[in-house]
C-alpha cells in the first residue's frame, strides 16, 4: 500500500493533479479510524497548535506533544489500512512535510508548481491589484514554491515535482511517471 500526498500553491492547480491520481485508481483519504479525522483537518490542528509560520520546519517531533500527534496520525493510517494506494491533496502539506516523512519514510510526495504569472493572476481575480496585493501574491508564490524545492532537493527520492499546466495536457504520462517513481498500483 502506497501513501502519496498532493501539495503545492493554494492557487498551483494541486487539487486537479490529486483528482488525476484518483481517476487513475488512488483511493481518497477516509477520515480516521477513531477520531474520525480527516488528514485536512488533521493537519489544520497541527499548523494551530504549532502556531506554525512558513518560516519553521515541522517534523513529527518538534515543539509538539509527539505522542499526541503520532496517535492521531497512526489512527490516520489504521482509517485508511484497505491495502489499497490512497492519498489526499492540502495546500497546507507544503508547511508539514517533514512531519509526514518523519512519521513515515514511505510516504510518497507530489509537488505541484505552476508558473508564477499564473498563479498570481488567479489571486489577483479575487482582489484588486494594488502594488501592496500584487507584492503579496508574489511573496505568497515565492514562499511556497521555496519551500517545496527545498523539500524535494533534499528528497528526491520521495518526491515528483510536476508542473500543474503539463499535468492537464498530458495526465496519462503524469500517472505513469508517478507509477515508476512511487511504485503506486495505478493505471
Amino acid at each position: 500500500m502506497k501513501v502519496i500526498v498532493t501539495c503545492g500553491h493554494p492557487e498551483s492547480g494541486y487539487h486537479v493533479i490529486h483528482e488525476a491520481l484518483v481517476a487513475a485508481g488512488l483511493a481518497r483519504a477516509q477520515p480516521s479510524y477513531r477520531e474520525a479525522i480527516s488528514p485536512t483537518a488533521l493537519q489544520e490542528r497541527l499548523l494551530r497548535a504549532r502556531d506554525s509560520s512558513p518560516a519553521k520546519g515541522l517534523t513529527a517531533n518538534s515543539g509538539l506533544s509527539p505522542k499526541v500527534w503520532h496517535d492521531l496520525a497512526t489512527d490516520l493510517f489504521n482509517g485508511n489500512s484497505t491495502g489499497k494506494d490512497w492519498g489526499w491533496a492540502d495546500a497546507r502539506t507544503t508547511w508539514l512535510l517533514e512531519f509526514w516523512k518523519s512519521f513515515d519514510p514511505a510516504i510518497r510526495f507530489v509537488l505541484v508548481y505552476s508558473a508564477p504569472e499564473l498563479t498570481i493572476a488567479k489571486m489577483l481575480q479575487a482582489m484588486d491589484a494594488t502594488p501592496d496585493n500584487v507584492s503579496h501574491a508574489v511573496t505568497s508564490w515565492m514562499t511556497h514554491n521555496t519551500e517545496l524545492l527545498r523539500f524535494y532537493n533534499r528528497n528526491r527520492e520521495l518526491c515528483t515535482l510536476v508542473n500543474a499546466r503539463t499535468v492537464m495536457h498530458a495526465p496519462a504520462q503524469f500517472v505513469d511517471k508517478v507509477v515508476a517513481t512511487t511504485g503506486a498500483r495505478l493505471t
